[in-house]
């Protein structure tokens, strides 16, 4: 679940006026930035698949949005699996890369590299454990491989959503959908949010090709591959930003550190089932 990760937030009532306020730890969004954070907020919500931005606190850097009401909830994995909510939320972020682009463009292997620069000093001092079947430096090597063969193909850019977990959509009983924490949306390549979003939907070939389908409007190994790809990417970079994270004063305690390691042992299985040659071969 990505709640509070990066931000205190909270349900903000003022007479009849209720609100949801996010307020950043410090550092929280590097490599990203809080401009880039409230201009996709702003767009997101102006088109409709996001909560609308009401107030941008820059100096406390700080996002408040329109509170959706109670007949909005957070959507479970078994929501999005299947069904309407699934062709939704596909749908939503088509319908983000489809916008205008925004003025900020990293790659995921440039936030990859720069999470994991940070992160290996910490390791070889042994301020922070790192658990898992590959070295650290086997993933970089891994990651490093699959950005460039990424890198080499190249790739339409487009506004991404950036943090793609089943806690960041949000679901009511019309079947209406919308989408939060547009916080590290930037120009990327869009199989990168559709790679992050197979982690939670996807258990299975047919499952991870029933996705591609639904974002592309058809069946293509090309893309699949792409798609496989990108979340060994997504897995270690939220694995490196949350034992960063687990490492600072604001954010420090049991739950980043396992967030991490489940993102680890995510990135060994997939880097064990996953033909990662022939996926590179394929793309």
């Amino acid at each position: 679940m990505h709640m509070a990760l990066d931000s205190y937030a909270a349900v903000v009532k003022h007479g009849s006026t209720t609100v949801f306020s996010k307020a950043f730890h410090t550092g929280a969004l590097a490599p990203y930035t809080f401009a880039g954070a409230a201009e996709a907020a702003e767009r997101a919500g102006k088109i409709g698949i996001g909560p609308k931005l009401v107030l941008t606190d820059v100096t406390n850097q700080v996002l408040v949005f329109d509170f959706l009401g109670d007949d909005w909830r957070m959507a479970m994995v078994s929501d999005l699996q299947t069904g309407p909510f699934r062709e939704a939320v596909v749908a939503a972020k088509r319908s983000w890369h489809k916008q205008p682009a925004l003025q900020t463009t990293i790659s995921p292997i440039a936030v990859a590299e720069f999470l994991a620069a940070r992160l290996e000093p910490k390791l070889d001092q042994g301020t922070l454990v790192f658990k898992g079947g590959l070295s650290f430096a086997t993933m970089q090597a891994v990651v490093e491989k699959i950005g460039q063969a990424l890198a080499a193909t190249g790739a339409d850019l487009c506004p991404v959503h950036g943090e793609n977990t089943a806690s960041n959509v949000m679901i009511n009983p019309n079947g209406s959908v919308r989408l939060l924490d547009f916080d590290r949306a930037v120009m990327a390549d869009p199989w990168w949010d559709i790679g992050a979003l197979s982690l939670e939907l996807c258990r299975t070939e047919q499952e991870r090709m029933e996705l591609v389908e639904i974002y592309a409007g058809q069946s293509n190994s090309k893309l699949l591959a792409r798609m496989k790809l990108y979340t060994l990417i997504d897995d270690f970079i939220w694995a490196c930003w949350a034992l960063l994270a687990d490492d600072g004063p604001e954010t420090s305690g049991p739950e980043l550190y396992k967030y991490a390691n489940n993102r680890l042992i995510r990135f060994g299985y997939h880097h064990e089932v996953f033909d990662i040659p022939s996926l590179l071969g394929e793309i």
